[in-house]
């Protein structure tokens, strides 16, 4: 982006053509100087054959047995929550917090769902407690991850604190401090 390189997005089928080509064992020097040039032009590409959260959620998803349905939904229900979080309009630093929020979620979820399947069956001890530990894990990733988009998001909002010391009669000074939007702010 901003390099004055970039031309109109490549077809989808075209980006999956030249992603397939170069993934391979030896790809051909042709495909990768493809694939090269498509990402040099359309760095937002790389999202599509490198964004490893992306790539982990497919790969979650798509191992599920099962219906059809079931992973039809999940990955509509990733992309609503990912939306739902504001991906679309975030600076890249959440996006990539997004990312794993919405990984850590899925986690979370199926876990929980593995859980409330073994829980109807007779295990050990051991096993229960294993598995206690992994969901116990998975909701400790997950409730960091929210953190850290919190964190982030506090960090790199539009406001900034102004503060304004007035000398008011008899040498005191009152103070003032407020958010401003930093839109709002004068040209210098």
């Amino acid at each position: 982006m901003g390099s004055g390189r970039e031309t109109k997005l490549p077809a989808y089928r075209d980006v999956k053509r030249i992603l397939q080509a170069a993934n391979t064992e030896d790809p051909e020097p042709e495909a990768l100087a493809e694939l090269r040039a498509m990402l040099r032009d359309h760095p937002d590409v790389w999202r599509e054959g490198g964004d490893m959260a992306r790539l982990a959620i497919d790969k979650i998803i798509g191992d599920l047995r099962g219906a059809v349905a079931v992973r039809q939904s999940l990955w509509t229900g990733v992309d609503r929550i990912r939306e739902g979080l504001g991906y679309g309009s975030s600076p890249e630093i959440e996006k990539l917090v997004i990312e794993q929020v919405v990984l850590c979620w899925l986690r979370l979820s199926l876990l929980e769902y593995e859980y409330t399947q073994f829980r109807t069956q007779s295990m050990t001890i051991d096993q229960a407690h294993f598995l206690e530990k992994r969901l116990n894990y998975a909701q400790q990733r997950f409730i960091r991850a929210c953190d850290a988009l919190a964190r982030i998001r506090k960090v790199t909002s539009q406001t900034l604190a102004l503060q304004v010391n007035i000398a008011a009669n008899g040498g005191q000074q009152v103070n003032i401090l407020g958010d401003v939007q930093r839109d709002k702010l004068p040209a210098r």
